[in-house]
């Protein structure tokens, strides 16, 4: 999903560049960062944080690396000393010496995966909207719920969410969930 956000980001930059459109080219790094901080980073913390050196582990921080390389690589043109600072601690013995001297990265259609990018917007969305709701009852996160009730006359949608729910669990600590069509 993160990958495929990645190649998201080149081709946003990419065509709002290629139109001399600065601010929409500026524009998507705000919604990609905050779904690495907030989403990508966040939800894999154990993995990151697990004590042995597992395939899982290093998997985690081959991605991670993957995608500040490629974030950096990015928004050199348009930040270039921060990236530039920030691509001399994650650069190797065989890159080259600047961020600056790097190839721009170059959208690979064969990366998206659409319908994950659409899938994990619909679970990000249940996710606010179960946190809004616990907020609004002052029913805290790590008070965990037994069920949640997810309801859309879309049964397509249902589906998606259906195939998406631990996360929907974990995100909301709830310990199951009701999908309904049944709006009333």
């Amino acid at each position: 999903w993160i990958l495929s956000l990645v190649q998201k980001l080149v081709l946003d930059v990419q065509e709002a560049m290629d139109r001399y459109d600065l601010q929409a080219a500026v524009q998507p790094f705000t919604v990609f960062v905050e779904q690495l901080t907030n989403w990508y980073i966040r939800r894999s913390r154990r993995r990151f944080w697990e004590a042995q050196d597992t395939p899982d582990r290093r998997e985690a921080f081959s991605t991670l690396y993957c995608i500040l390389m490629n974030l950096v690589k990015i928004a050199a043109p348009f930040i270039p000393f921060i990236t530039e600072a920030i691509y001399q601690n994650l650069r190797m013995e065989h890159d080259p010496e600047s961020v600056h001297l790097c190839d721009y990265p170059v959208y690979c259609e064969e990366m998206r995966d659409i319908e994950l990018e659409k899938s994990m917007a619909l679970v990000q969305q249940v996710v606010s909207l179960g946190h809004g709701l616990r907020k609004e009852h002052k029913v805290k996160v790590p008070q965990p719920l037994s069920t949640v009730t997810i309801i859309s006359k879309n049964k397509d949608l249902l589906q998606t969410l259906q195939q998406q729910q631990v996360l929907i669990l974990e995100e909301l600590n709830v310990k199951g969930a009701e999908f309904t069509v049944e709006e009333e």
